[in-house]
């Protein structure tokens, strides 16, 4: 029998004994001290993180979700180098640059990134070589260009691509079109026009192109 996670009493008294079964999911927290007691907490959402708070995600080694709540004041992304079993993380909204997208580096077993509305930008993006085995990329909103874009053709295995509300152009048409495994591409709001819209559309033919 697998043993079950640590059952620190704070927790234990509000949701009960058993929802200690592994996977240990936790729901919009709002304060994240306790987690140093979690090693064995696999999924994370809702998390409203800032710097104080941060350094306890480092005693969450089987972490494989973590989802930041847009109130996340968080600037010091170091922690994410002690969660290598990372699986998807969103941080959406929160104030996550280039600087910060270095260490992606350190997840090599990322599939699921959400980054829409942050800081990032076309140098950013450069770190996600360190990332194949990404499926989902949402890049809504942000500073992305067409330089950008070579970066993100360079991942074989994206399936889900949002790049709606960027600065992109019919110039990375032919870059996306490298990415074959394409079940969905969101590129409304951009300057890329009907004509290269139609282009992608005979490239990636098995791909939900959405243009609005």
């Amino acid at each position: 029998m697998n043993a079950s996670p640590p059952r620190p009493d704070w927790l234990r008294g509000v949701v009960g004994e058993h929802h200690f079964m592994r996977p240990l999911v936790l729901w919009h927290v709002k304060d994240p001290a306790p987690l140093a007691d979690l090693s064995g907490v696999e999924e994370i959402y809702g998390l409203q993180l800032d710097d104080r708070e941060a350094p306890h995600l480092r005693g969450t080694p089987r972490l494989k979700v973590l989802m930041l709540n847009k109130m996340s004041t968080v600037s010091d992304f170091g922690f994410l180098s002690e969660l290598p079993e990372l699986v998807h993380f969103s941080a959406s909204f929160v104030a996550f640059d280039d600087e910060d997208a270095a260490h992606l580096k350190w997840l090599p077993n990322l599939g699921w990134l959400q980054l829409g509305g942050t800081r990032i930008s076309d140098a950013g993006l450069a770190e996600l070589r360190h990332v194949p085995r990404l499926q989902f990329l949402l890049l809504n909103d942000t500073g992305v260009t067409d330089e950008g874009v070579s970066y993100i053709a360079a991942c074989p295995n994206l399936e889900r691509l949002m790049l709606a509300d960027t600065a992109i152009t019919d110039e990375s048409v032919k870059q996306l079109a490298r990415l074959k495994k394409l079940k969905r591409l969101s590129i409304g709001g951009t300057k890329i026009t009907d004509e290269g819209a139609a282009m992608l559309g005979k490239a990636l033919p098995n791909a939900n192109i959405d243009v609005k």
